[in-house]
């Protein structure tokens, strides 16, 4: 039990951090930026298939009621919480404190859930759609949510209302159902438009729904796809979490608490050097230990542990070992959603490289934008390495090799294939990425990116959508396959920081 409880436990941090925006300290000063190619514009429609988020939940869709559903998190809640715990210890010890926090934590969360069966818990609760093109949305770019937006309204300036359409969806639930709406979402854009083909932009979740739709309904109406953060590959934090490779790690936490809250690092770095930080680990350790099975039973898997978006996320190759970790190894005791998950696993994602290669062997243009060099939540085994804050630099690219956050590959993964795909800040390693030629890498660039509105790194994405045949990190000069964002989302060929002199080391 307790192993399950750790499972969960991650899986709703992860959703967590979704959840809320990026408070990621970005480099500050502006550099040199590019010029983008003069190319037409495409003629074909863009659908954007937006990722996982909190955000845009609501209850009574498409009806007079309709409602939002979101998070019901707020800090006056969060504070009447917290002052509860000192007379819950008085009257009734740990055991009380933790009624009080799972109760919090059920009235954030619970309804959200789903069943044994991978369906809402609660029937009245998915998440907002939006039918037919951004001309029937124009207050959609005022919404208060996080990163597609910014993207939609730059992709609206680009493309017009009428070339535009924003895919979402209940990423809770399996993909083969959300690829079946995404295949209607295509075709209404084809109706619509009067074209015979769509650009899409597959947006982190949106990743793993994009390639469920290219397995079953073939890439002959897409002209081309921009792999955007995307979960095409999976993800390590939903592979190591749903293995049970937690790691409460203190140098990690330093790192992502530094990174996202930049006015407290002289405190987080003194926490770490103190060992307070170390403690505060070993502190979470043991009390999962000790309560694990009440968390468990009460809170995570009624809400998280039956959603399937988590389990079609796990490596092919670990989804049988997460199972048996998760549920134990009586197969009659699984839940019933696996029989969605295991067609997604054994159909889709155990086939995703020979899929996408068969689409761009028939003429889909294919690309690949990953970013590094920001911490992501430091709970899981790989969560050191290269990321966005939220999803991994390795997962993103198909395969690259990375190095930890702050450090540089060692001389033997260095000196892996030809030098040309290596970053000239020894990061970053693109040989082993499974589609090297045709994969960029953004650093300091945040998860799916969109802060700001017609950004260099939003015409970038556009000119990779643009391109009228298949573009790769050679096409163009200002776009090399590694470059530096800013904190206006301004792109430079050079990369900030300093330059790898000694392999393995710390480079800030």
């Amino acid at each position: 039990m307790k192993k399950r409880f750790l499972s969960l436990l991650l899986c709703a941090v992860m959703l967590f951090a979704c959840a809320v925006p990026a408070f990621a300290a970005r480099q500050a000063a502006s550099i040199n930026k590019v010029t983008p190619p003069e190319l037409p514009v495409s003629e074909y429609p863009l659908i954007i298939v937006r990722g996982m988020q909190l955000n845009g939940m609501v209850r009574y869709g498409g009806t007079e009621k309709e409602e939002k559903a979101s998070v019901n998190f707020n800090a006056a809640d969060l504070l009447k919480t917290l002052v509860k715990i000192p007379s819950a210890f008085i009257t009734g010890g740990k055991d009380k404190v933790v009624d009080v926090l799972l109760d919090y934590a059920y009235g954030l969360f619970g309804h959200m859930g789903c069943d044994e069966n991978g369906d809402p818990s609660d029937p009245d609760v998915s998440m907002r759609t939006f039918e037919g093109s951004a001309v029937n949305y124009p207050d959609l770019p005022g919404e208060p949510s996080v990163r597609q937006l910014g993207l939609f309204t730059s992709a609206l300036h680009h493309y017009g209302a009428e070339n535009l359409y924003f895919f979402s969806y209940d990423w809770r639930l399996d993909t083969y159902g959300n690829a079946a709406l995404l295949a209607q979402e295509i075709d209404q854009a084809l109706a619509e438009t009067g074209k015979d083909k769509v650009n899409l932009i597959a947006c982190s979740m949106g990743g793993i729904v994009t390639l469920t739709y290219l397995t079953y309904y073939g890439s002959g109406k897409i002209n081309a796809l921009l792999s955007d953060s995307a979960t095409m590959n999976g993800a390590e934090c939903a592979t190591d979490v749903l293995c049970g490779d937690i790691l409460f790690d203190a140098a990690a936490a330093d790192r992502y608490l530094t990174r996202m809250l930049p006015a407290l690092s002289p405190l987080f770095h003194m926490m770490y050097r103190t060992g307070s930080l170390g403690r505060l680990c070993k502190f979470l350790n043991n009390f999962a230990a000790d309560y694990g099975e009440e968390i468990y039973d009460r809170v995570l898997i009624p809400i998280f542990g039956t959603m399937p978006a988590f389990w079609e996320l796990c490596y092919p190759e670990k989804y049988e070992q997460a199972k048996r970790f998760a549920y134990g190894e009586d197969e009659s005791q699984w839940p019933p959603l696996f029989e969605k998950t295991d067609k997604i696993q054994r159909e889709v994602c155990a086939h995703k490289l020979e899929t996408l290669q068969k689409a761009m062997d028939g003429g889909m243009i294919f690309t690949v934008v990953a970013n590094y060099n920001t911490p992501n939540v430091p709970v899981y085994k790989n969560a050191g390495l290269q990321g966005d804050g939220i999803l991994e630099t390795r997962a993103m690219s198909f395969g690259a090799t990375v190095s930890e956050v702050g450090k540089t590959l060692s001389d033997s993964e260095l000196a892996v294939g030809d030098e040309k795909y290596v970053s000239a800040d020894g990061c970053i390693n693109a040989n082993t990425a499974a589609f090297k030629d045709i994969t960029w890498f953004i650093k300091d660039g945040e998860h799916i990116c969109g802060a700001t509105v017609d950004s260099d790194i939003m015409n970038f994405f556009f000119t990779l959508l643009d391109a009228t045949e298949q573009p790769t990190i050679d096409t163009w000069e200002q776009y090399p396959q590694f470059m530096q964002a800013d904190s206006n989302e301004g792109l430079s060929a050079e990369l900030a920081g300093k330059t790898f002199s000694a392999r393995g080391e710390p480079i800030c």
